[in-house]
């Protein structure tokens, strides 16, 4: 699945197949319930807790920030998601998180310490190698079908 509207990227690069853990590190870093709660716990104590949730007590002060500045879309399974299912570059080992706007310096650093945090507290398995912004516009190639207004049918 690939954003539908012109966005930023925020890309996490790993050396894992991020498949495994997608969901809950982008609602740990952002607060978004992506994927409407499936598969979006990690475990505390052997308990499953969802990682927006987390995400909702340890900064509050920041739910309305993120809200604003993440955008999503319901993927094919109809899941509202802020990530994108994307491995064009990457292969599979890497996030790309949907953001409507341009984050600033501080915006960054916090999703950057957030998604470090996620993997030496949930996931030791994940070895973060970089991230990276990217601008992405959507172009539209090609019209197919001719607009007509509802009379005229």
């Amino acid at each position: 699945m690939i954003p539908n509207n012109d966005c930023y990227l925020f890309i996490i690069k790993t050396d894992s197949y991020t498949g495994n853990f997608e969901r809950q590190m982008c609602s740990y870093i952002t607060g978004v319930d992506n994927g409407n709660g499936l598969r979006n716990e990690v475990l505390i104590r052997n308990v499953a807790i969802s990682a927006n949730k987390i995400f909702r007590e340890e900064c509050s002060d920041r739910i309305d920030e993120f809200e604003d500045l993440i955008t999503g879309f319901n993927d094919e399974n109809g899941w509202y998601k802020c990530s994108t299912v994307w491995g064009e570059d990457y292969k599979d080992i890497a996030i790309p998180i949907n953001i409507d706007s341009l984050p600033t310096q501080e915006q960054l650093k916090f999703m950057m310490d957030r998604a470090i945090k996620f993997s030496k507290q949930f996931n030791s398995k994940i070895n973060i190698l970089g991230f990276e912004l990217r601008e992405f516009k959507v172009k539209i190639i090609e019209t197919l079908l001719n607009s007509w207004q509802v009379n005229e049918l």
